[in-house]
């Protein structure tokens, strides 16, 4: 997969985030919560991007689309690193938008804003001036995969897992995790048991921690943040935090 990655999203005004969400992605990422930290959430606003690739996103009005909009502006901010360059794709929208707005920048530079195309479309207007870009942007997009149980991954994309923990056992989840660490693909895991983090190959600074008040990595999270996430008393008793301020 070499360079090729979502290396930060960023997420205000959906659902629960009321706040702006910054999230900085690495190769391998896990996000724990407590219950109703928002995970899912997280979680299906990542793929908000994949769901609108074959259509423009103010066609998903009758599926969650519309009714989740309020007068603040609702937005998406997507920054991708290819090894042909860097992509920003930008979505907002708001209760008096019936069409989205949407913007490109590539390598810092504004290429195309849009009202509702898909993602298909956009690639075809950003191949225009930066077809290599838009051909991994386009890949990229098309293989991200969500899922809420454990599988065999595929494709070369992004593979967001929401809270497999809660439907297997510890044994399964570690083996299933060292399968994934084995991957050469992008992984966002959200979950709130300890076992995730005996996966081979986890580190420190691909752990997130997510409560309502936004996110955190581990090093910056206090011991008092993580104490008060009451689903994690688990995960602090088995030492996980000990190394961190």
């Amino acid at each position: 997969m070499g360079d090729i990655m979502l290396t930060e999203f960023k997420v205000s005004n959906y659902r629960g985030f009321q706040n702006e969400i910054i999230v900085p992605l690495h190769r391998k990422n896990i996000v724990l919560g407590a219950c109703g930290t928002g995970k899912t959430n997280l979680a299906q606003a990542v793929y908000t991007i994949r769901e609108h690739y074959d259509t423009p996103p103010q066609r998903r009005e009758k599926e969650d689309f519309y009714h989740l909009c309020t007068e603040k502006e609702i937005a998406m901010q997507y920054t991708f690193r290819f090894d042909v360059g860097k992509l920003v794709y930008r979505l907002q929208w708001n209760g008096t938008d019936r069409i989205p707005k949407q913007s490109i920048a590539a390598d810092g530079e504004i290429v195309c804003r849009a009202e509702g195309n898909s993602i298909c479309t956009l690639a075809e207007r950003l191949s225009e001036v930066y077809k290599p870009l838009a051909e991994q942007w386009q890949e990229f997009v098309h293989s991200i995969c969500f899922v809420q149980e454990p599988l065999c991954p595929t494709g070369k994309s992004l593979l967001i897992l929401d809270d497999i923990a809660t439907k297997v056992g510890e044994k399964e989840l570690k083996s299933y995790m060292q399968m994934l660490y084995r991957e050469n693909r992008q992984i966002l895991l959200l979950s709130s048991k300890a076992a995730v983090l005996d996966g081979k190959g986890t580190k420190a600074e691909d752990c997130f921690v997510l409560s309502k008040k936004g996110i955190e990595s581990f090093d910056k999270a206090t011991k008092k943040m993580l104490k008060e996430q009451h689903n994690l008393r688990k995960l602090w008793k088995t030492g996980a935090f000990r190394n961190y301020p």
